[in-house]
């Protein structure tokens, strides 16, 4: 996980975390029975960057989310 300043929003910061879903199982929401994994082995790896901005109270809150980016593109989130 890394925090830098949010090149377009002043005041705001990026947050980054690389995360591996490739463990993970997803469930049916209606049938709560575990879906079979099609996604592509490369793609387990993913970077995740959420813009937290502090309102008047001085509280944090996502504002935006950017485009999940996903291994080889995001070279930091490897195995």
């Amino acid at each position: 996980m890394r925090a830098f300043p949010d090149p377009s929003l002043h005041g705001a910061v990026d947050v980054s975390e690389c995360f591996s879903n490739a463990r993970s199982a997803n469930v049916g929401l209606h049938s709560g029975q575990v879906i079979p994994d099609t996604t592509p082995p490369d793609q387990h790896h993913y970077r995740n960057t959420d813009v937290l901005a502090p309102d008047r109270g001085g509280h944090w809150h996502v504002v935006s989310v950017y485009p999940v980016i996903y291994y080889p593109q995001a070279k930091e989130c490897t195995a």
